[in-house]
């Protein structure tokens, strides 16, 4: 999907993704360091997993995605 968006010119490797995050977000300092080129190789210090994956209400190790909502991430 990244490579579909470069070619398509909708955006480049060296924007920070902040730029297309919720504007609560884009105001924080770490996340503005971060390019789409960092995501793509795994060098942005994002951790694999959210802290609180396992805290959702309804969390299933099986699925852990499942239950994960906008209101957990942000």
């Amino acid at each position: 999907l990244l490579s579909n968006l470069v070619e398509e010119g909708t955006i480049t490797l060296d924007q920070p993704i902040a730029l297309f995050l919720p504007d609560t977000l884009k105001k924080n300092e770490e996340l503005s360091k971060i390019t789409f080129q960092m995501l793509a190789n795994h060098t942005s210090g994002l951790p694999r997993l959210p802290d609180n994956l396992d805290k959702v209400k309804g969390f299933n190790e099986n699925d852990p995605y499942k239950t994960y909502d906008k209101k957990a991430l942000y």
